[in-house]
């Protein structure tokens, strides 16, 4: 299955006028079923309730990133949603640790990176699967972004929401894992966090929009540079650490902590899909140490055995909605909607 392609150009605002208005039906039906899920997992919550703590964390975003704040108004205002409902709808992973009363282990995503050391042609590739709950599936979207001032870039997100994974022009890649930590609190919600690092012309202040921002929850980002740079960064609300490749230049994650000390500080216990993913895409990558280009980085989304490429078993369970992979010094990315054993990927140019 091809991968739906929006051109956006303008201001902030108006590109996310253009995105809301045409796009407004998926943006409304992706806003009310994360409602719909968050209500599940806070029972006795109401509607207005939800909507009134999502608004708390509107003027911290607003002074964070303005720009990216514009954009996200444009969006609310051209699909017809409030700014706390599109809220929601945009940082469903993060604002559900706010008020769900268990903590099960986060299922979704497998990431990777081969930087130079362990490419056979000396670039740097950098991806991930995006499991999500089934529902997301349809409303799978890539954005080509082509701003009035700053990087253009090229997305993979869904219906209404800003940046999911992406590249821009200057070379800056960007993706993330789930995480479940404790310290969920009103702040920025992590979609935001990736946006405004693609709106970002360095390395450095890419790395800056995720470890500097008052964020709302955890999330895993990795990022990759313009020169093979790469940085991994597990989060918290309040703490973050710095990962790194193994000496082979290879590095996977999926979705608990591995640096010891957050995984103290929210207490994790990881779960054995997790593990089982993350030790598979390990696995891979180390067998074929210096040997790996994009075909073969595509290949390891595809697999079975951890399994990495997850198929739905259940119309209400999580699949794998997309699979990317993508060369930050080629500006190029893959993307592919579905399963990636199935999906032809797409490859853009930046």
């Amino acid at each position: 299955m091809q991968i739906e392609v929006w051109h956006l150009t303008g201001t902030p605002y108006e590109m996310g006028r253009q995105h809301g208005e045409t796009l407004a039906e998926g943006a409304r039906a992706m806003c009310d079923t994360r409602m719909a899920l968050c209500l599940r997992a806070a029972p006795g919550a109401s509607r207005e309730a939800l909507l009134k703590l999502a608004a708390e964390s509107l003027p911290v975003f607003a002074d964070f990133a303005p720009d990216t704040y514009e954009e996200f108004r444009g969006i609310a205002d051209g699909a017809g949603l409030s700014e706390s409902e599109l809220y929601i709808g945009n940082g469903y992973t993060d604002f559900v640790d706010l008020v769900r009363r268990r903590y099960p282990p986060a299922h979704e995503c497998t990431a990777f990176a081969v930087t130079q050391t362990a490419a056979a042609d000396g670039l740097t590739y950098v991806g991930q699967t995006w499991d999500m709950h089934a529902s997301a599936f349809p409303y799978v979207v890539a954005l080509d972004r082509r701003p009035a001032t700053g990087p253009a870039s090229m997305t993979l997100t869904t219906t209404g929401c800003l940046s999911l994974i992406g590249l821009n022009e200057a070379g800056i890649a960007i993706g993330n894992n789930n995480l479940a930590p404790r310290d969920a609190g009103p702040g920025v919600m992590y979609l935001a966090m990736i946006h405004t690092a693609l709106a970002q012309e360095t390395f450095e202040d890419a790395v800056k929009a995720v470890t500097h921002a008052p964020r709302m929850s955890g999330h895993h980002y990795y990022l990759g540079g313009p020169q093979g740079q790469f940085a991994a960064i597990e989060t918290t609300r309040q703490r973050h650490a710095l990962l790194r490749p193994r000496p082979s230049g290879v590095y996977a994650h999926a979705n608990h902590y591995n640096d010891e000390e957050l995984a103290a500080h929210v207490g994790q216990t990881p779960g054995e899909a997790s593990l089982r993913r993350e030790s598979r895409m390990w696995e891979m990558l180390e067998e074929g140490a210096g040997c790996l280009g994009q075909g073969e980085a595509l290949r390891l989304l595809a697999d079975h055995e951890g399994p990495i490429c997850c198929h739905p078993n259940e119309p209400e369970g999580g699949r794998t909605c997309a699979g990317v992979v993508m060369c930050p010094q080629q500006r190029a990315i893959w993307l592919s909607k579905g399963n990636p054993c199935e999906a032809s990927p797409s490859r853009f140019e930046l």
